[in-house]
């Protein structure tokens, strides 16, 4: 099985969720491997830069089937407190540059497409200097099914200082005789500010998000083959008590608070099954709201 994990835990005052995710792509697995994975790696080359743009970015690649095409979805979320802003009259306003560059990982590294972006954020409450509240950059790429590797460059074009995140994204080909999975794509929908739903770009959701949604395709031309999905929620067993000054006893090697996670002991909180038998491009979605505290993972 693919998994997802999940955890939710209170980070101050806030409740917040954290995931980690595999993009699932390539040919679609019949048999499913029973063994946990403990490290799943997802946005494994952050880093964060003090005085830097500090840049969160969730890339997919997805079938159109209204327009019968293949698109690659760029989602990038930018800190305001990590920008540089200027005072402009009544204004607080940064000036960023936002580069795309699009790499075909099938050709050599041949470099598709390169796309300029000149953003100003324009605030005028002074607050925004120092929030680390964010605003969402998304653009679609309409492309040819493929590998992709997807490099984000945001430049704070006060100073400079420029943040590269990169991203992958798995094109399955509709046409193709074999079945596909495209990447999973995480969406979370804020209630008290009655908005849609918004792509997740990092581990941390806050306690205003009142549900969940996972999306993702599967591509199907063998109408005598159905395709059978299996999928679940489980919730492990997690430390939640508050951590302990410097000049404490460590914990115990074996207790929970020593391991933060336990992946022996769970709880299955959803289960479904699913027969495809449709041919074509079919767009999966499920959706958990008001997921409690605790740490979970999702399988495919």
């Amino acid at each position: 099985m693919q998994p997802l994990k999940l955890r939710i835990f209170r980070h101050t005052d806030k409740l917040v969720l954290h995931f980690l995710l595999i993009a699932i792509s390539g040919v679609f697995l019949h048999a499913c491997n029973t063994a946990y994975l403990d490290e799943i790696d997802r946005a494994g080359g952050y880093e964060y830069r003090p005085g830097y743009p500090e840049v969160r970015l969730a890339t997919a690649g997805l079938v159109d089937n209204e327009h019968d095409s293949t698109y690659i979805s760029i989602a990038a979320e930018i800190v305001y407190g990590s920008l540089v802003f200027k005072k402009v009259e009544d204004d607080f306003v940064a000036d960023i540059s936002i580069d795309i560059q699009i790499l075909n990982n099938l050709n050599s590294g041949k470099i598709y497409k390169v796309k300029n972006y000149s953003v100003s954020v324009v605030e005028q409450n002074a607050r925004i200097t120092n929030s680390q509240d964010s605003f969402l950059f998304e653009r679609n790429f309409y492309i040819e099914p493929g590998d992709y590797t997807i490099n984000v460059t945001v430049t704070d074009l006060s100073n400079n200082r420029e943040t590269i995140r990169v991203g992958t994204a798995f094109i399955p080909d509709p046409n193709d005789p074999v079945s596909n999975i495209t990447n999973i794509q995480v969406f979370s929908k804020d209630a008290t500010l009655d908005e849609n739903y918004k792509p997740v770009t990092t581990y941390d959701l806050s306690n205003q998000a009142d549900s969940i949604r996972f999306e993702f395709q599967v591509t199907n031309n063998k109408v005598d083959n159905p395709i059978t999905i299996n999928t679940r929620l489980m919730k492990f067993r997690s430390d939640t008590t508050p951590a302990r000054a410097m000049s404490w006893p460590d914990y115990n090697a074996s207790s929970i608070s020593f391991k933060g996670v336990d992946y022996d002991k769970y709880e299955v909180v959803n289960t479904s099954t699913r027969i495809l038998s449709q041919q074509g491009t079919v767009t999966i979605e499920f959706l958990f709201p008001n997921l409690e505290r605790g740490n979970y993972r999702f399988e495919i």
